[in-house]
């Protein structure tokens, strides 16, 4: 990946974190929605705006065989163990531990974010060496 294209992809996961946050405000702040449903709603649109702006503003110019719907399928699959693990760490500090909501949240988007970098570095790590690691 090119420098520039890092940095889009830094700028676009900085946003996607900005969204998660901002929607879970506005809905349980201004709508009462609970806070479990709240969290799922906020990180399933923030997976959402980083796919949209990557496929936007990252990817654009690179060749794909794929339509759109299987790159979002793809994308989906592949942030999915990240969005699990941004959940599960909520859930346990907000309403196990009681820690302040939004405390938990950043926390758990901090989660997700290092759980997808653990598992794209292996699973790239495994392709460039062409075998399996475990």
């Amino acid at each position: 990946m090119e420098s520039y294209e890092f940095v889009r992809f830094l700028i676009i996961g900085s946003l996607g974190v900005f969204v998660n946050l901002a929607l879970y405000i506005v809905l349980t702040r201004i709508f009462n929605l609970r806070l479990e449903i709240a969290v799922l709603v906020a990180i399933e649109f923030s997976i959402l705006s980083n796919f949209f702006f990557n496929n936007l503003w990252v990817i654009r110019g690179l060749e794909s065989t794929k339509n759109l719907m299987s790159k979002f399928l793809s994308f989906q699959t592949t942030v999915l163990p990240g969005g699990i693990m941004n959940f599960l760490v909520f859930i346990v500090l907000a309403t196990l531990f009681g820690l302040y909501d939004i405390i938990a949240n950043v926390i758990g988007i901090s989660a997700g974010i290092l759980t997808n970098y653990a598992l794209n570095s292996f699973l790239a790590w495994r392709r460039i060496l062409g075998r399996k690691i475990i």
